[in-house]
């Protein structure tokens, strides 16, 4: 066969698919013109009954998924998940509930080098109640509390979004956002206690709300418990001093005080315990410079130079950067900003929780040892100041944010997965400041009661 035997057969076959292909686009994208028209046609209401009952059937299935992972010993799918390495209660057993009981029996927790307890002394009481009952009945018990606690602190995220006016998203999808988030089933897999801070928190904001000398006081004792439970709360300060709460911040710091002073041996021990460990972590970091970063931490103390370490020379000069000034060079200023915009508005009352939860997910990041599970305040603060008109760069972000929330792996560099997460507190921060300043607004658009009395005259 010649050549132009061969150019008359092909050409003999395109003008014969020519119009199967030209049929074929057409009906593909006449469908996808069907589908834009019926997803717009779908009113908001319709959109609410859906999120709501699938959010109700996943958080119902949860429950039989919950219990027959504690039936086994093991969570299924958790190699699926970001957090693959099993560990069923494994910090609950030596973080809490063995130093307690340890400490119940007249002894030093911190001298047990078996457990190598590293948290506070004011964690040894709280978690007294687990003496009890067995190791795994009373696991079963803080996890029931773990999950209530995130699902309060869901629901209040939601009432923040309500009392400003939007109610696009219904509170059991919050909830279930929330609980099925990557950082709390990594939480209450674990065992952790990172989310016992919350209901101090929660509670300390329904104080500040009513604007009372007495509660005020108050809010600020309860806050001032969180950073004897995990540290990095007791940024939370910064929040009480942009809100001009002077006698919450006073309160916070002689209360703080006065809960160091009354376990004084204990916190001296726990200082140089906590040290011994955070300096072995940033050594094994030292020795390895060239090792990535695993998916479940944050810590920018830490991960700051395993980002940059294999980047092309553009970028590689980053990983020169220490971890510590890295947390003060991309954290301060965002701190600064937000708590900036807040004290220009006192008036508030509605982002007072956001606020708290977000400075609380910022500080997160400095710990050189911090595992996910301490980053579930950002999806809290997302939930609370996202909005459907916020600038596509945001809209990005949380998109990008939500590869993580999710908890299904997925093949993404840790170092990747890292950008991303700052890229949703930066994305988080910046959207509580344009609701602050809403707020602020529609606070001064109200007219006073002298106003109101002289438009009446």
């Amino acid at each position: 066969m010649d050549s132009s035997t061969t150019a008359d057969s092909s050409t003999l076959v395109e003008d014969t698919l020519r119009p199967v292909r030209l049929s074929f686009g057409n009906q593909f994208s006449n469908s996808i013109v069907d589908l834009r028209k019926k997803l717009v046609a779908v009113t908001p209401d319709r959109w609410k009954q859906v999120s709501e009952r699938v959010s109700a059937t996943l958080l119902f299935l949860g429950v039989f998924w919950w219990a027959a992972s504690l039936l086994r010993g093991r969570l299924y799918g958790i190699t699926s998940s970001w957090f693959p390495v099993p560990a069923l209660r494994a910090d609950f057993a030596i973080g809490t509930d063995g130093p307690s009981r340890v400490w119940l029996h007249g002894e030093n927790p911190y001298l047990v080098e078996a457990l190598g307890f590293i948290y506070p002394p004011f964690v040894l009481p709280l978690f007294a109640w687990t003496s009890l009952f067995s190791p795994v009945t009373a696991y079963v018990i803080f996890l029931l509390g773990i999950g209530l606690f995130a699902a309060a602190g869901a629901y209040e995220s939601w009432r923040s979004r309500n009392r400003c006016g939007d109610r696009t998203l219904p509170p059991l999808t919050c909830i279930a956002a929330i609980l099925f988030s990557t950082p709390v089933l990594f939480c209450m897999e674990r065992g952790n206690y990172d989310l016992t801070v919350l209901p101090f928190v929660i509670a300390a904001v329904y104080l500040l709300r009513r604007n009372s000398d007495l509660s005020d006081v108050l809010a600020g004792i309860l806050l001032a418990c969180t950073p004897w439970l995990k540290v990095y709360p007791g940024l939370v300060i910064v929040g009480l001093l942009a809100l001009r709460r002077w006698r919450s911040t006073a309160a916070f710091g002689t209360t703080g005080l006065a809960i160091g002073l009354m376990h004084l041996p204990l916190v001296l021990q726990w200082i140089e315990r906590n040290a011994f460990f955070s300096n072995r972590v940033m050594s094994m970091s030292r020795a390895a410079p060239h090792s990535g970063v695993n998916h479940w931490w944050h810590s920018l103390t830490e991960a700051w130079p395993h980002v940059w370490n294999n980047c092309p020379p553009p970028l590689s000069w980053l990983s020169m950067i220490p971890g510590s000034l890295a947390c003060v060079l991309l954290l301060g200023p965002q701190l600064v900003w937000v708590s900036w915009v807040v004290y220009r508005s006192p008036q508030i009352s509605n982002m007072i929780y956001p606020y708290f939860v977000w400075i609380i997910a910022l500080a997160s990041f400095v710990p050189p040892v911090a595992n996910d599970y301490s980053l579930f305040f950002l999806p809290l603060a997302v939930i609370a100041v996202w909005r459907r008109n916020d600038p596509k760069f945001v809209q990005v972000a949380f998109l990008l944010l939500f590869l993580w929330w999710q908890p299904f792996g997925l093949p993404i560099n840790g170092r990747l997965l890292m950008l991303f997460k700052l890229g949703g507190l930066a994305a988080a921060g910046y959207c509580l400041t344009r609701r602050v300043k809403e707020e602020q607004e529609a606070f001064e658009s109200v007219p006073t009661k002298s106003e109101v009395a002289i438009s009446l005259a």
